[in-house]
């Protein structure tokens, strides 16, 4: 195995949520019909959030920032869903083509959902001792996440769309109103 070159290695890891962040999300669906319903492909079909896609398809051009999907299945009740639901966000993903890397399904591709598994800092957890964990950030709009995220020692930015967010998380906000390029400033303002 061909080890890589220093000069290409990430420097920063930005991981992007799904729902409510790449994807249009009403947190209502989650106790109604049909995210509760076999062969609904609920996932699947949901409409992306344009601002979000083009922030990840702006870092991902960075060679020094590699750019992750970090998901999560959204209700413990639906857990007899869970194969639908994974195979259905892993398929949006594709569909979308949300990076370069989203070419193609196989184990490469920077996805990660997490299964029976309510806390997102797992993945900070899982790092290599000594890893700086402040260069891993994280864009979700789940105040609970992301302030699980930055105790863990990781990085947090607060996705906020129109009418969903109700409480901010700080500073560390990209609103979905701001131009792509603005959020991607944001964020390098504050690089660790």
């Amino acid at each position: 195995m061909a080890m890589r070159n220093a000069m290409t290695e990430p420097k920063l890891f930005v991981y992007f949520d799904m729902d409510g962040v790449l994807v249009e999300f009403n947190d209502q669906d989650t106790i109604t019909q049909p995210f509760r319903v076999p062969g609904s492909h609920y996932f699947r079909n949901q409409p992306p959030d344009a601002k979000a896609v083009d922030l990840m398809r702006c870092l991902s051009e960075f060679p020094k920032i590699k750019t992750i999907v970090l998901t999560r299945l959204l209700n413990p009740l639906a857990q007899i869903l869970a194969g639908e639901h994974e195979n259905d966000k892993r398929a949006w993903c594709l569909e979308h083509a949300l990076t370069p890397d989203f070419d193609q399904d196989g184990p490469d591709l920077p996805f990660i959902c997490l299964k029976n598994v309510n806390d997102k800092t797992s993945v900070l957890a899982s790092l290599p001792p000594g890893e700086n964990k402040k260069r891993h950030i994280l864009i979700d709009d789940d105040i609970m996440n992301l302030a699980a995220w930055k105790q863990a020692g990781g990085t947090a930015y607060q996705y906020m769309q129109p009418g969903r967010n109700v409480q901010r998380f700080g500073k560390q906000v990209l609103e979905s109103s701001m131009p792509v390029l603005k959020m991607a400033e944001v964020i390098f303002e504050n690089m660790p």
